[in-house]
């Protein structure tokens, strides 16, 4: 559950947008709501935010500094977190290790604005704990914040698990994740994937902290199959998998001399084994499938498209007849449709 909320929202890297209006859009479709139910403006402030939280530290966010100061050109100064009960301020910065900053930011004027900061602390007599960019990147923001704040005798009061389950379950976000997840886990099983595969689909998708993600997903993947056995049942996906292995295994021989798949273009890699399955076991069988790739629909529960638009290069020579005419609507729908729908490059 702690792990889950480093991973939702998605992890972005604030320096891959190349310009301010793309960094606006993200954020603006993006609510970085706290447990303390605040939001704030960005993942790597939710990170801080939520962490303080857990360890039991009381904090402001963007309070007012001690003293009435612009830093910034038209901004009273307003440190990122102020820790109340240790009075102790805050700032966490964007930059790499080498000063640079987003592309759409000045770096120069970014690293000055940093220096007057440290300076106004140290005359105002304010202590100031300083976390960056590339502490995330090097994936020691918290564990080294948690240093910092040590060194300056913070003491943590952490909350129990529970606590933090009832305070996610009470802002709905349990049933938000819980969608996701749901998911996420049909299309694992639905495609077969273990630990290895999912990890390689997630890297291979530029998703971020991959690794993280596959070591919950495969935890959840994991418990479930538990809790199916624990339960003695199975679903729907058990079904499949089950078939496929008794037909593997010579506990069926199919009969069959024709195999017809209908909507075969929300077929997914389990389904896609099991006709395999049939055919290997069956005595010279005919396959025939009919689907129609534009009306895939069922991706969210594991069809993969390219089953249908490489059907050749993934099951061998076969013989194909075109259903081109359509009784539904007129010829200015179809070609309306037909642009749109040809723009997708599958």
């Amino acid at each position: 559950m702690v792990e889950l909320l480093t991973l939702i929202p998605e992890p972005i890297d604030p320096f891959s947008f190349q310009t301010a209006e793309e960094y606006e859009a993200y954020v603006s479709g993006t609510e970085f709501r706290t447990l303390a139910d605040e939001r704030v403006k960005g993942y790597q402030e939710l990170l801080i935010a939520n962490h303080l939280y857990m360890q039991g530290i009381a904090y402001a966010y963007e309070a007012p500094y001690v003293t009435k100061q612009r830093i910034d050109v038209g901004f009273d100064y307003r440190p990122d977190f102020h820790l109340t009960d240790a009075d102790i301020y805050l700032e966490h910065f964007g930059i790499s290790r080498d000063g640079s900053t987003r592309p759409d930011i000045d770096a120069a004027a970014y690293n000055a604005s940093i220096e007057s900061k440290r300076a106004l602390h140290k005359e105002q007599g304010t202590r100031l704990i300083e976390t960056f960019h590339y502490e995330w990147k090097e994936d020691t923001l918290l564990s080294g914040l948690d240093e910092k704040m040590q060194a300056h005798g913070i003491e943590f009061s952490p909350l129990d698990p529970s606590e933090i389950f009832e305070k996610l379950n009470a802002s709905g976000q349990i049933s938000l994740w819980s969608k996701r997840l749901l998911d996420c886990l049909k299309a694992i099983r639905t495609e077969r994937l273990d630990k290895a595969s999912l990890l390689q689909r997630l890297q291979n998708s530029k998703i971020m902290k991959a690794k993280l993600w596959a070591d919950v997903l495969d935890d959840l993947l994991s418990a479930y199959v538990l809790q199916l056995k624990t339960q003695d049942r199975i679903d729907f996906d058990d079904m499949i998998l089950s078939a496929i292995e008794a037909l593997q295994s010579g506990k069926f021989v199919p009969s069959w001399s024709y195999i017809l798949v209908d909507e075969f273009q929300d077929i997914s890699t389990a389904r896609m084994d099991l006709i395999e399955a049939l055919i290997d076991q069956a005595a010279a069988p005919s396959l025939t499938v009919v689907g129609d790739d534009w009306q895939s629909i069922y991706r969210f529960s594991g069809g993969k498209l390219e089953l249908t638009t490489r059907f050749e290069d993934l099951v061998g020579s076969r013989t194909l007849t075109r259903l081109q005419k359509t009784f539904r609507y007129n010829n200015s729908i179809a070609y309306s449709a037909g642009k749109f729908v040809m723009e997708n490059p599958e």
